[in-house]
């Protein structure tokens, strides 16, 4: 590794670089140097990210932020828009970790954590998530760098709220009440929306992607198999995807009313 001051800093202030040889797939050796950054601890973090990502950053420098991001490269082409946005929130509450590394990560490690995480105001089902990823990322250095966290791992228990009163009735209109709500749109895009949404069912992502070739008019049903997710990591805006799950893509009858309207 081989961290330097090119003492010619750009208009912004950056003038550290790292310089190193790594091997490409066709085992040329090559010499590469990074574009300039502001601080030294900034040209530490991308050298061990690009040595990671050809192969050659070593478990014993691997931070869990080298892990993450190693993972997250991983999932680019592997998951959707909105999930890999998820990834990159819950990260944010494994800050006060993320420079340990993945090898001396222990239990003691895990019970800091968990209370400090425990501490906020994050709801149970956040907390859990959160912890969800952490799991993953272990999951994830143990497939590929054999790491071990058996001591971790019993350790590892959901966040639950002993006083928290739990709540699983969902509350919806009921017909009358969805009458009376429908009976003062007087758009019709927006009443069919509605309606779409209250007969059928349909998520608000599943409602956005419909096209005409969904709705089969002689038959008269509603067929669902895209969603559309807004594109976090493109110029797109929004993407249409899959339904959120393979489940969802499904075969709706619609009643009279509905395709009146």
């Amino acid at each position: 590794m081989s961290i330097r001051n090119t003492n010619i800093p750009t208009k912004d202030g950056r003038k550290w670089v790292f310089e190193l040889r790594y091997k490409t797939l066709q085992g040329e050796t090559k010499k590469y140097t990074s574009k300039k950054f502001k601080t030294k601890r900034e040209a530490d973090d991308e050298e061990k990210k690009f040595r990671m990502l050809h192969g050659s950053l070593q478990v014993y420098d691997m931070t869990i932020k080298n892990l993450y991001d190693n993972f997250f490269e991983y999932q680019q082409d592997k998951v959707k828009s909105n999930t890999l946005r998820s990834y990159q929130e819950r990260f944010k509450y494994l800050k006060s970790i993320e420079n340990i590394r993945i090898n001396e990560f222990n239990s003691t490690h895990y019970n800091l954590w968990r209370k400090e995480i425990n501490a906020t105001n994050l709801s149970e089902t956040t907390k859990n998530n959160v912890q969800k990823l952490l799991k993953i990322l272990f999951n994830y250095a143990t497939k590929w760098y054999g790491t071990n966290f058996n001591e971790v791992y019993p350790k590892i228990v959901p966040f639950r709220n002993p006083n928290q009163l739990v709540n699983h009735e969902v509350d919806c209109f009921t017909y009358d009440e969805f009458k009376k709500f429908i009976s003062v749109e007087d758009d019709l895009v927006y009443k069919v929306a509605f309606e779409i949404l209250y007969y059928c069912g349909l998520r608000s992502g599943e409602l956005r992607s419909l096209t005409w070739n969904h709705i089969d008019f002689n038959r008269k049903e509603l067929k669902v198999n895209s969603n559309v997710v807004k594109d976090y990591f493109g110029d797109k805006g929004y993407l249409v995807t899959t339904p959120k799950t393979k489940s969802s893509i499904r075969t709706i009858p619609l009643s009279e009313l509905l395709i009146n309207d």
